[in-house]
């Protein structure tokens, strides 16, 4: 389809194709778009809200994802500590 091995690299990590591009993706792999889009999140018991985050989560460089990360278990040390 002519897309560099640093294009497929950023779709990998998180980035998301224009929107030609995903239909001539969905085309190629003779899938609908919404598919390509949110179809595997979506067959998943993942709420809308959970969805979103993922997809903001995964928009992020890998230095804001450690950052998240840290945070999250920051946060859940404390509710444990908290708990106990």
């Amino acid at each position: 389809m002519g897309m560099s091995k640093g294009t497929i690299t950023r779709w990998k990590n998180g980035v998301i194709p224009n929107g030609e591009t995903i239909i001539r993706l969905a085309e190629y792999f003779n899938v609908s778009t919404d598919y390509l889009l949110m179809d595997n999140l979506q067959s998943s018991d993942l709420c809308l809200e959970e969805i979103e985050l993922l997809q903001r989560y995964r928009s992020l460089p890998d230095l804001g994802k450690e950052k998240v990360k840290s945070y999250i278990d920051g946060y859940i040390a404390c509710i444990e500590v908290e708990n106990n």
